[in-house]
């Protein structure tokens, strides 16, 4: 879902995976400097996750954060046709993304 206005807005994305896990995260509109990191406030006035849409060194992609606690990310990883999930603590990716 895109919220704001034309001019400044960001894209919210919430829903439920095969599990019944919920997810939910914010992503800031690209171009802007929150789009490459940092949990900083766009003039919308959202934080960001500043994790989400990067990919860790060992080519896992972080997807989304899962509801709960903010400290669990989904990440997912292509292998030809098929798709692996795995999800981390925050601590657990800073160590993948370092």
């Amino acid at each position: 879902m895109i919220k704001g206005t034309l001019d400044n807005n960001y894209s919210s994305v919430h829903g439920i995976l095969r599990d019944g896990r919920k997810i939910s995260c914010d992503l800031p509109r690209m171009g802007t400097s929150t789009a490459v990191g940092g949990k900083e406030e766009n003039t919308v006035g959202v934080k960001h996750d500043p994790y989400v849409g990067l990919q860790t060194k060992d080519g896992w992609w972080v997807k989304a954060v899962l509801e709960g606690d903010g400290n669990s990310y989904l990440l997912s990883k292509g292998e030809g046709r098929s798709v692996h999930y795995c999800d981390l603590s925050r601590e657990e990716l800073l160590l993948r993304l370092s």
